[in-house]
Parts: C-alpha cells; sequence; structure tokens
C-alpha cells in the first residue's frame, strides 16, 4: 500500500474525508491520530492517487493535445482534446482533470468550441462524425448528431463555431460540408455548401457572414456565405485565388475591419509567408487585432514545423516565437481579458521542451509548460522490475522516449539521456541487477544507471526491436528484429534473433525458421527455451535461438507469457481477438471458449502472486482479467478512459497493475488487499549452460 492510500485508510477509518492526496478535516477519532495524519497530509504533493480498485493517470505529463478552447467568461478555464476525451484546468493549466464521461473512448476529437453567452455549454465534434454537447462545462457528453458517411467515407468534424450574439446558431465544417443548428445542437441541417471543408469561421461583427476552407479537387478553395450558409459563393482573399495548394487549412476574421486571413500549404494569403508551407491555425487578439497568432505547421511527417507564429502588423509579416525549435503546434488560444497570455498545444514527437500546452504570459516571449494532471502520451510499454519496488519505465512515441517512475506511477521523470531514437516499444530489465535496463524502438539501448544514462548497442537499423533476458542468466540478452510494425501483422518480411552472451557488448545473428515473420513478442524461458509471438504463430527455440521451429498455434499472435507461478503454463494472445493457452509448454494450444470481446489482444500478462489469474489489454476495449487461468473474462475498466491498452506490467508484490495507453499515458489500478489467494513457490528447473553461440 502506497503512503497516500495508508492516510486515505486512516482518515477514513477516524471519519475524515480526502480530496486527491490532501485531507479535509476535522477527524473524528484520536487526536493524537488526527495530527500525525495532518503533519503526513501536509507533506503528501497535490497529485492523484493510484485508484484502488480503479484506474487512474497520473503521467507522463504531456502528450499530443489536439486542440485547445478558451472560456472568453472565465479565461483561467481551458479545455484540451486527446484521443478519447478533453481535459479541463480551471487555473490557467496549472491543474489538469479528465473529464468527457460519455465520449466515445477511442474516437479522436478532432474539434471543440465553447458557448460564449453560456459557457457551460461545449460541442465537441469527432473524426468519426459525430457532434457531442456538454451543458456541464465539460463533466458529461452526449451525441446530439452524427454525419452519415457514405461509400465508407470517413466523416471528421473538422471545426465548430458559434455565432456570438445569438447562440441557438451552431455551425460544423465537415468533409462533407457545413451543417447548420438553430436550436443549440437539437437538430441539424446541411447548408448550401456541400464540399469538403477543412475550417470555418464566423465575422465576430457580422455573425450572418461565415467563411469555409477547403478544397475542389486537388485545388484549394474558400467560399464567403452572407446569409448565414443559405447560398456560399468562391472568395478571393486580397486579390488572390487560394488555388495554389490543395486546401484551405485556416481562415479567420479580424474582429475590427472585417479583414480575412487564410493559410494553403504555400502559406499565409496576403502575408508574406515565412519559411514553411501552412498554417493549420489562425488567430487574432481580440483586445488588439494587429496582432495575430498561428500554427505553424500541421504535416508533422513533411515540415519540421516552426512553433507559434505571430504577426503585429495584422498578418502582413510573420515570425516564430516558440515554445521551442520546430515544434509541431496544433493549436493556439487567445485570453481575451489578458493581452499577450496566450496557450499553444504541442504535439508529437517533438524537439525539447517536448509535447503537451504551454502558456506564455508575454506574448511568446517566454513559455511555460502547463501540465500538471495533463497525459494524454501514446505509451507502446510499460515494465517494472522484480527487485526494485515502485520502479516502473514507460516508452513512448516522443522527443523523450523513456520515462521513469519510482513511486508506482505517481509521478515520472525523463530518462532518456544519450538516446536519439523517438520511439521506444520494449523494455528489458535484468533480474539479477536491475540498474542494467535495454531499451528498443528502431535501434536497441543499454542502461547501467537505472535509466539515467544509454548508449547504442551495436545492432543494425530496424523497424521494430523486441528483447527478452533470460532469467538464469542474465547476461544473455536476446533481441528480435522485425522489418514490421504491429499495426499492420497480416504483411511480414525478414525477422531473425540476435543473440548476445556478454550483457549486450557484442551480437550474433540467425534467423533460421524465421524467414518472411515478424516477430512481435519474446520470452525466455527458464529451462532456456526461447519462445516468440510471430505474424505466423508461436516459434520455439531449443538452442538459444540458432534455429526455431513452428508450435501447434498458427495466426498473428500479438503477445505471450509464462505463467511464473506454472512453469509449463503459457498463455498468447492474438491480433484477431482470441487468448490461447498451453499447459504442456508450448507444444499444444486450445484457445479459450470466450475471449475479451472487441479488436485485437495486444498483450497478455499473468499475475505473479494471484494464481490463476490473467489480463489482456485490448485495441478498443480496454483490460479483462480472467481468475480461471484463462477459460472466462471479465472488464476490468474502471476508470480507463482510454481503451486502447498497449501493454501491462504489475508490481512484483501484485499490489499495483500498470497499462501503456494509446493516448492517455500510463494507468495506474491498485489494488484492494487480498488475503484470499496464497503465495505459490515458483517451480524452477535445474541449473543449466547456455547453447553453444551461434
Amino acid at each position: 500500500m502506497t503512503l497516500h492510500h495508508g492516510v486515505a485508510r486512516l482518515c477514513h477509518d477516524n471519519g475524515s474525508t480526502m480530496t486527491s492526496a490532501k485531507c479535509s478535516w476535522p477527524c473524528r477519532g484520536s487526536v493524537r491520530v488526527w495530527l500525525a495524519a495532518v503533519f503526513v497530509c501536509w507533506l503528501l504533493p497535490d497529485r492523484a492517487l493510484a485508484g484502488l480498485n480503479s484506474w487512474t493517470s497520473n503521467g507522463p505529463p504531456g502528450g499530443g493535445i489536439g486542440r485547445l478552447a478558451i472560456d472568453p467568461s472565465h479565461p483561467q478555464t481551458l479545455y484540451a482534446t486527446a484521443l478519447g476525451g478533453v481535459f479541463k484546468t480551471t487555473d490557467g493549466g496549472l491543474h489538469w482533470e479528465r473529464s468527457g464521461s460519455g465520449l466515445p473512448a477511442n474516437a479522436g476529437i478532432a474539434s471543440l468550441a465553447v458557448d460564449a453567452l453560456v459557457s457551460d455549454v461545449l460541442y465537441a465534434g469527432t473524426n468519426q462524425g459525430g457532434i457531442f454537447q456538454s451543458i456541464d462545462a465539460g463533466r458529461t457528453w452526449e451525441k446530439v448528431f452524427e454525419v452519415e458517411s457514405t461509400f465508407g467515407q470517413q466523416i471528421v468534424i473538422n471545426q465548430i463555431v458559434i455565432d456570438p450574439t445569438d447562440d441557438r446558431n451552431v455551425y460544423a465544417g465537415t468533409n462533407r460540408g457545413v451543417f447548420r443548428s438553430r436550436d443549440r445542437g437539437s437538430s441539424w441541417q446541411i447548408t448550401g455548401l456541400t464540399t469538403g471543408v477543412q475550417c470555418l469561421a464566423i465575422d465576430p461583427s457580422d455573425p450572418m457572414v461565415l467563411y469555409a476552407g477547403g478544397s475542389l479537387g486537388l485545388a484549394a478553395a474558400l467560399f464567403r456565405t452572407e446569409d448565414s450558409g443559405i447560398s456560399w459563393l468562391s472568395w478571393q482573399v486580397g486579390g488572390e485565388i487560394p488555388h495554389t495548394g490543395n486546401s484551405v487549412f485556416a481562415v479567420a476574421v479580424n474582429p475590427r475591419n472585417h479583414g480575412v486571413l487564410a493559410s494553403t500549404r504555400t502559406g499565409i494569403l496576403g502575408a508574406q509567408p515565412p519559411s514553411g508551407r501552412l498554417a493549420s491555425c489562425l488567430v487574432f487578439d481580440p483586445l488588439d487585432p494587429n496582432v495575430v497568432y498561428a500554427c505553424g505547421s500541421s504535416e508533422p511527417f513533411f515540415d519540421e514545423g516552426l512553433g507559434a507564429l505571430k504577426s503585429v502588423d495584422g498578418g502582413l509579416t510573420w515570425r516564430s516565437v516558440g515554445p521551442g525549435d520546430h515544434t509541431w503546434v496544433t493549436s493556439v488560444v487567445v485570453d481575451p481579458k489578458h493581452s499577450g497570455t496566450i496557450y499553444a498545444a504541442v504535439a508529437g514527437p517533438a524537439p525539447p521542451p517536448g509535447e503537451g500546452v504551454f502558456r506564455s504570459l508575454d506574448g511568446g516571449t517566454r513559455w511555460e509548460p502547463v501540465m500538471n494532471g495533463l497525459s494524454a502520451h501514446f505509451v507502446w510499454t510499460v515494465e517494472t522490475p522484480r527487485s526494485r519496488p515502485g520502479e516502473v519505465y514507460a516508452g513512448l512515441g516522443s522527443s523523450s522516449p523513456a520515462w521513469k517512475s519510482s513511486d508506482e506511477g505517481l509521478s515520472w521523470t525523463v530518462a532518456s539521456t544519450g538516446i536519439t531514437s523517438d520511439r521506444i516499444g520494449d523494455f528489458a530489465i535484468d533480474p539479477v541487477t536491475p540498474r542494467i535496463v535495454y531499451a528498443a524502438g528502431q535501434e536497441v539501448w543499454k542502461s547501467e544507471d537505472a535509466g539515467a544514462t544509454w548508449r547504442k548497442a551495436t545492432l543494425p537499423l530496424a523497424i521494430r526491436y523486441t528483447l527478452a533476458i533470460d532469467p538464469l542468466h542474465p547476461y544473455a540478452v536476446y533481441a528480435a528484429r522485425s522489418l514490421l510494425g504491429p499495426t499492420t501483422p497480416g504483411f511480414s518480411f525478414d525477422g531473425g534473433v540476435y543473440r548476445s552472451v556478454d550483457s549486450g557488448e557484442t551480437w550474433t545473428f540467425s534467423e533460421a525458421g524465421l524467414e518472411n515473420t515478424a516477430v512481435f513478442d519474446l520470452v525466455v524461458h527458464p529451462n532456456g527455451t526461447l519462445f516468440a509471438a510471430t505474424g505466423a504463430g508461436v516459434y520455439q527455440s531449443g538452442d538459444g535461438g540458432v534455429s526455431w521451429f513452428a508450435s501447434t498455434l498458427t495466426g498473428q499472435i500479438s503477445s505471450i507469457q509464462i505463467d511464473p507461478l506454472d512453469l509449463s503454463t503459457l498463455h498468447a494472445g492474438s491480433f484477431d481477438g482470441r487468448v490461447f493457452k498451453s499447459i504442456d509448454r508450448g507444444f499444444t494450444w486450445t484457445a479459450a471458449s470466450t475471449g475479451p470481446p472487441g479488436g485485437s489482444v495486444l498483450c497478455v500478462l499473468v499475475d505473479p502472486v494471484r494464481p490463476r489469474t490473467v489480463y489482456a489489454g485490448t485495441s478498443d476495449a480496454g483490460v479483462f482479467r480472467s481468475t480461471d487461468a484463462g477459460t472466462s473474462w471479465f472488464p476490468l475498466n474502471t476508470g480507463l478512459h482510454v481503451l486502447r491498452v498497449n501493454a501491462l506490467a504489475i508490481s512484483a508484490a501484485g499490489s499495483v497493475l500498470h497499462a501503456a495507453t494509446g493516448g492517455g499515458g500510463v494507468f495506474e489500478f491498485e489494488f484492494l488487499p487480498d488475503r484470499s489467494f496464497s503465495r505459490v513457490p515458483t517451480r524452477r528447473p535445474p541449473s543449466r549452460t547456455l547453447p553453444p553461440r551461434f
């Protein structure tokens, strides 16, 4: 039990209440107990607890934030969108909490708008065609409209705008055209514009005038309506016809003089474009419309990113103002009551200062991260050492791809010094000397100081490496190479395994039996047998990886685990959503009669202290638990707001379960004390010698 939870239970037993990590007093009962608990509570940091029999996410902080929205009536209140949810702050970004009950778990939120007249009313548009409304400042959401797809086209609600003088009028720009509601979202109709719309803007001084930017075929197009969307005409900006790129990505209207700015791939129309190709957002400062901010790039795979751009002459000239060099800024909002206070969302992977939300109080000269409680990272893997209680490693797709916690995930620090990759997808920790840690992405890295510094192994570049350590001879390290990532497992080629018998200093390679097979997971049995989960099934090697042969389990296998309480039992998860079990060390396999419902099984984990307990993480249905060795499964999702679970890890004592999620950081689940089970000693095989080096 953590100190936080010990104090929480102490408070509960003595009649107190507790919020976050602080106590609310007075407590009934012993004054001495009360004073001791007050002292402890005063020392505790103000961060969220790991959930007792529920999930809580505490980090790592930051992540891929898509859109920001600010409450014009209460500018300290902001909202940030992430995969499958919305975060909210009421103190200018100093503390965030996840909201979003009622939003689809895995649907990306593509747009967000706050009603300027009734700020408790918000609208969110998804990348699956749904429009959701909240009337309680983001605590709960309800779907109010869904654009029907045609011919399999994915519908994206790219932008939502609200009439600032009559909030009954709400507009949604989509890739099917512009829709309008005249009754605060209760009903919706298509307007006269049915071409694809990337961006939408309303003239604040004449709300019957709107602009819509998008494309016609491969040509950029900008449209204008003067009758609230009944009819639309093609429009020009500054005498220029915006047909030089393939879309108009952003449009904004000057609140003082009706001037229009629009952005295409060649730059901002009517301006002297900065180096770079486009701006994905344009925002006028409402107190000084000569000041305009823009998102420097919306194409992270093609542009380095220009950070936030700023113009002080109404959009004629621009300069980059940060938050850092070459950052990909996805959204900028301006405090309507304090000119110069701006917020920027940075997506990743991004160079330092990294991804998340940043604030400037001086118009972009200096920036500070504001991310306490904000965790929206796509985490690929999570791992815990057996002999160092509280330690957790998380691998991200980020400019800082390795993070570490020393308190079961309550707080995190960057542990990436020396790693030049922007993604870590696997860790392996030496079971005897846990300060030795290996990390893998497209390359393999080694740390000899518990993640403080790293150096690269002498292995060639690959699409993906998967790691394993021999539990009885930890100087034997294996790195399975794949030239294909796990997102498209049906097409794989050129696998193989590297082995080191000197703790990663030198490596030898063999692919005999694994040709044309991608390896997604790798484990070593204490008897020396290697098992590989591949795109063609489970493979085994009895000679240290020199040669491999296929087992009876075929198909696209995502993960494999050995039961530490019964070494004859193995469990495997598949991309087709099934879970398999072997009770004879992998020679024969049977499928569970009922598996976790929904999507792919991305990972399986066997509980090290609870016999017959197995966990499975899925691509779109969260975490499932089986207490009968994989025969039946039940959801374990209370508090889990992001339901893509890429990896699972559990503390050595079995008290905290960690989940690496796709867009919500690392979630922790702390079990209530369970005395119904007894520890079963692991049956270890006799000592053995390593097979010959290949």
